[in-house]
């Protein structure tokens, strides 16, 4: 199984600062063509960044541009979002599994795997089935049980009758919430983003969400791991990151000011400075 070249190489805007090239193209795996970037020195470690729900990999445009400079990276759109096909299997493990398969299919033996909100939860999925594959592990905005009270537990369950009844709605009040000052263009970019993802992935996506706890599975987590939380994120609170770092043992939590969830485009370049000094401390260990 290879990745299959579709559109050649472009320089963009997020890379055109480093004089990165980014290359795109499709990779064919468990039945789903998924739409991948990748940019940086084939013969770098590699990071891949897993975006969240209702989401895509242009969120990563910053870190694409910034770590491509030093890094094999790649970013990509999940089963039902973005440009990657949209079949109606999507799931927790189809997710991972299609992670596993990319992997797989562009030839990586180790990876470092970097998740926001969902995507987290994903590479959390990943890690614990194959931490043989894991070198280091970066957990951006996310929870291992994102419903932890009942008022959560009762918003999850208007949500996902919104969104499967009324999901143009939902994307643009999901927008709203998602940053702590955005701009016009980023709020339509965000709704733009959300409404290319799949209304019934959206729900089957959510309700796997809501039954997720993986808590008792955090100590078998062994990589060194950044997690890593907007200090306003209301989606996913600190508080959900400070269990993920007091639960698994190799963790460092760090909190971010003045971002919310989508920590990574609200402070890009405090978001860059916490991982690349992560990525090079526990580089620099023997």
């Amino acid at each position: 199984m290879q990745a299959e070249q579709g559109g050649g190489q472009r320089s963009n805007a997020a890379t055109r600062n480093h004089n990165a090239t980014v290359r795109e193209g499709y990779v064919e795996v468990n039945g789903a063509r998924l739409f991948y970037v990748r940019a940086g020195p084939a013969d770098a470690e590699k990071i891949i960044f897993i975006h969240g729900w209702t989401e895509d990999h242009t969120v990563w445009s910053s870190q694409i541009g910034h770590f491509s400079k030093s890094y094999d990276v790649v970013a990509y759109d999940q089963r039902g979002h973005g440009a990657s096909e949209k079949p109606h299997d999507a799931s927790l493990h189809a997710l991972k599994e299609d992670l596993r398969a990319l992997i797989e299919s562009f030839g990586f033996e180790k990876v470092i795997l970097v998740g926001h909100s969902m995507g987290g939860m994903v590479a959390l999925l990943f890690t614990l089935q194959h931490p043989e594959r894991v070198t280091r592990l970066v957990l951006a905005g996310t929870s291992a049980k994102p419903l932890d009270t009942l008022f959560r537990r009762v918003f999850a369950a208007v949500l996902g009758f919104l969104v499967k009844h009324a999901f143009t709605l939902v994307a643009y009040l999901a927008t709203r919430r998602a940053f702590y000052r955005a701009d016009r263009r980023m709020k339509r970019a965000a709704f733009e983003r959300a409404r290319r993802t799949s209304s019934t992935t959206a729900h089957r996506l959510l309700t796997e969400i809501a039954r997720l706890d993986l808590r008792a599975e955090l100590p078998k987590i062994t990589q060194r791991t950044l997690v890593i939380v907007g200090e306003k994120d209301r989606t996913t609170p600190v508080r959900m990151s400070r269990l993920l770092a007091e639960r698994i043992e190799n963790a460092e939590l760090h909190v971010i000011p003045e971002a919310k969830h989508v920590v990574m485009m609200d402070q890009p370049e405090r978001f860059n400075a916490a991982l690349e000094a992560f990525l090079h401390a526990a580089g620099s260990e023997p």
